[in-house]
């Protein structure tokens, strides 16, 4: 139900005549360079060819053209993102939310607890404080919650982000918002449960042998959301993100009978808010913040500007 963007082309189905359950987008954009392609039709600059079965709804709106359906948007610059948030470390430096070799985080309430190995002690940081975690390291940084999170957090990693279990943020429209930000891959661990390998002890541990409820704005800057193993779990789970989803290419989650299937239940908080440190991707442009002095007695409607 919110925005879609894609540096590359975009295609559409349905499997009904009419419009009745055919996609439904609030505003939808690709470049030039990529295109609107519809099943059973090809390539349409229109929002429902000629003899198509294809509706992308809210048809009146994206037969408007601008700003709902647009197919010569500017590309999203996946580098300059990553030069952006790589930025971030000085800003976490001078917090002391830099932290190299975390392995693992537990969000839980106001609280991140962060472990570099099973055995080191963890190292606990008061989220009234801070909304900004940077995480420099090697190997991927595990990350789930014990209990809702309460604050605000944007989480930044320069290696993959793997999610080891749900994420409960209430999200940006009720005041809570969280982003996790990897440089790489946003990777859904294999659950040791469902592979037979050594997990650290509870609460510790990775659950990911169901569905996944992820209540956050995930990036992966330099890769893909991915599974780690798209064959687990044997049976198909969903990944439910309630927020929102960027990504440089599309990854595999799983395969028609085991893994996740990616499901977005858009956060309509973000379109008057974003996550901590989240910049906007919408370029704004004022044209005037003036009255046009030659105003005079005229209707506004029928005034020149």
């Amino acid at each position: 139900e919110g925005p879609v963007h894609c540096n590359g082309s975009i295609g559409f189905q349905s499997s009904t005549p009419d419009s009745t359950d055919d996609p439904y987008i609030a505003a939808v954009s690709t470049t030039s360079g990529g295109g609107f392609y519809f099943q059973g039709y090809g390539y349409s600059e229109l929002p429902h060819p000629p003899g198509s079965n294809v509706w992308v709804r809210p048809y009146s709106h994206h037969s408007r053209g601008k700003p709902w359906w647009d197919a010569t948007a500017d590309s999203i610059d996946f580098a300059r993102l990553r030069t952006y948030f790589s930025g971030l470390e000085s800003e976490a430096y001078s917090m002391g939310t830099v932290f190299p070799g975390v392995e693992r985080i537990l969000l839980q309430g106001q609280m991140a607890i962060l472990r570099r190995t099973e055995s080191s002690e963890g190292d606990t940081l008061d989220l009234g404080n801070h909304d900004l975690i940077f995480i420099r390291g090697s190997g991927p940084v595990g990350v789930r919650t014990l209990e809702r999170l309460e604050r605000p957090l944007t989480i930044v990693s320069t290696s993959d982000i793997e999610l080891m279990g749900g994420l409960d943020c209430p999200g940006t429209g009720l005041g809570v918002s969280l982003a996790l930000v990897s440089l790489g891959d946003v990777v859904i661990a294999s659950d040791p449960d469902l592979t037979g390998d050594n997990d650290w002890d509870p609460p510790w541990d990775i659950r990911t042998n169901g569905h996944l409820v992820v209540g956050a704005s995930i990036a992966a800057l330099g890769g893909s959301v991915r599974s780690e193993n798209p064959g687990l779990p044997r049976d198909p789970m969903v990944l439910n993100v309630r927020g929102g989803v960027i990504q440089e290419r599309l990854g595999r989650l799983g395969t028609a009978l085991s893994g996740h299937t990616l499901n977005i239940s858009y956060d309509r908080g973000l379109l008057g808010a974003h996550p901590p440190y989240f910049p906007p991707l919408e370029r704004w442009v004022q044209t005037s913040w003036e009255m046009d002095p030659d105003y005079g007695d005229l209707e506004l409607d029928d005034n020149m500007f």
